[in-house]
């Protein structure tokens, strides 16, 4: 009997213990999918999303343009720095015996203090470029850093302290003569022209843009007089300014206009900017300006040889509505919108042609914005080689013209090239006539030179509305 009841409790505990192993499977796969009890709110702009937005990298790589950069004591020196991606904020580092000029920041730009060597610079809308204005307090060699990427500032002495050198040594060289000095002083003699040309080798060195003084001018005549003055670099308005009698404002020297929100009104046929000549690449810069001309001459020209080597730079530039003239004549001469809203609306012109050169390059999420009567928008006569129409970076170039056979984009140049990269947009809204298209007239867009190309690449949009017979890429 007692060996029966053992053999019933052995099996009954056999089973029991079968029973347990067959649910352990099925617990395992119950736990396995039931969803954590963290799992629906770290997806759902929780713990995870904090965790993901502090510990995001930097959207682009910041560098230097130049690996140098070149300047003398106490004059502003122009920095500038490039990112593969638009960003909206960049970080400077700067030794103690350099300063950055918080005063004269780019519109839209703001500089905050994160150490006694580091600013970070703020822009009010992401780009792919900053400049500001440094200043150092003595001459020397120094290292800038901005995100791991490093240039050299060369700080020369100012011109007033180098030119007391060769006086220097003539004094203690008459100090130290002997009775027969013959010897002492072609030592000298040798010597002084060796100093001088050391001075003057400094002095050519060449400098970065715009690294003279600024001028805050808040009329007529101290506009033309800073333009005048061969140290400075920057003219920073203060009020609209008005010139209504005959002034060719020649410029020579890279220049910066700041319009800071102001008006620039010129109420007379020749009263414009005439560029000179200049023997390596010149920057005129236009930025935050709202412009007036009347007449037929263009508020910036020159000749054809003297055009050659200058940059016209514009960001947030408007024509006002009462604008009659054409903006450039300058027909070997390049335009580069380098960011911001840029608009030329003004309906009725004393001009049939408003951008009279040899290139144009639109960046940095620039937006150009175009509405015109009948007329020439971007044309490049058929002797200038080489004519280009460049929009990168994002930008967006919007064109509209009235009815009429103006060819809207004419580039008659050999090897002609119209290039849309990196998201940018064209669009051309261009009726035209009922007149067949050539050559010359009644066309969106041409290229009649030899070798012309076409580009449109990396997410970029061409668009061109037409009516009549209007060609569109010709």
């Amino acid at each position: 009997m007692k060996k029966q009841n053992l053999k019933y409790w052995i099996r009954l505990l056999l089973v029991f213990m079968g029973l347990r192993l067959m649910s352990v499977p099925l617990i395992v796969v119950f736990a396995e999918t039931e969803p954590p009890y963290l799992a629906q709110p770290l997806a759902d702009e929780g713990v995870l999303g904090e965790f993901a937005t502090g510990t995001s990298e930097p959207e682009g790589t910041v560098q230097f343009k130049e690996p140098k950069f070149a300047g003398t004591v106490g004059q502003p020196l122009t920095i500038d720095l490039v990112s593969d991606q638009a960003v909206a904020e960049i970080f400077l580092e700067l030794p103690a015996e350099v300063k950055l000029m918080t005063d004269v920041l780019a519109p839209g730009q703001t500089a905050a203090k994160q150490s006694d060597q580091c600013w970070q610079i703020k822009a009010s809308q992401a780009r792919q470029t900053f400049s500001v204005l440094i200043v150092a307090e003595l001459p020397g060699s120094f290292v800038i850093a901005s995100a791991g990427s490093e240039a050299i500032v060369e700080i020369a002495a100012a011109e007033t302290d180098t030119e007391e050198t060769p006086k220097d040594l003539e004094n203690e060289s008459l100090e130290s003569q002997e009775t027969d000095s013959d010897p002492a002083e072609k030592v000298a003699d040798i010597e002084r022209p060796q100093e001088e040309s050391a001075v003057q080798a400094a002095s050519e060195i060449v400098p970065s843009a715009f690294d003279g003084g600024t001028a805050y001018v808040t009329t007529m005549a101290e506009f033309i007089s800073a333009l005048q003055d061969p140290a400075v670099s920057i003219l920073s308005l203060q009020a609209d300014l008005v010139q209504s009698t005959s002034s060719i404002m020649t410029i020579d020297r890279p220049i910066m206009i700041q319009g800071n929100g102001h008006a620039l009104t010129l109420n007379n046929n020749s009263a414009y900017f005439q560029l000179l000549t200049v023997n390596e690449e010149t920057i005129f810069r236009i930025e935050n300006l709202t412009y007036q001309k009347i007449g037929n001459t263009a508020l910036i020209q020159t000749t054809n040889a003297l055009s050659k080597n200058w940059v016209v730079e514009l960001e947030e530039v408007e024509e006002a509505s009462e604008n009659r003239s054409p903006f450039i004549l300058a027909r070997e001469a390049k335009v580069h919108f380098t960011g911001g809203i840029n608009r030329f609306e003004a309906m009725t012109m004393a001009s049939d042609t408003l951008f009279n050169l040899k290139e144009v390059e639109v960046g940095n999420q620039a937006q150009v914005i175009i509405n015109k009567p009948n007329m020439w928008i971007f044309y490049t006569a058929p002797d200038i080689q080489d004519p280009r129409l460049l929009i990168d970076e994002g930008a967006q170039v919007s064109i509209t013209t009235r009815l009429g056979d103006a060819n809207t984009i004419d580039l008659r140049g050999d090897n002609g090239q119209m290039e849309l990269n990196h998201g940018a947009r064209l669009t051309i809204r261009s009726p035209g006539t009922t007149a067949a298209p050539t050559n010359g007239n009644n066309n969106a867009v041409i290229l009649s030179g030899r070798n012309p190309r076409f580009i449109a690449a990396e997410n970029s949009v061409f668009s061109i509305e037409l009516q009549k017979e209007n060609a569109g890429l010709f």
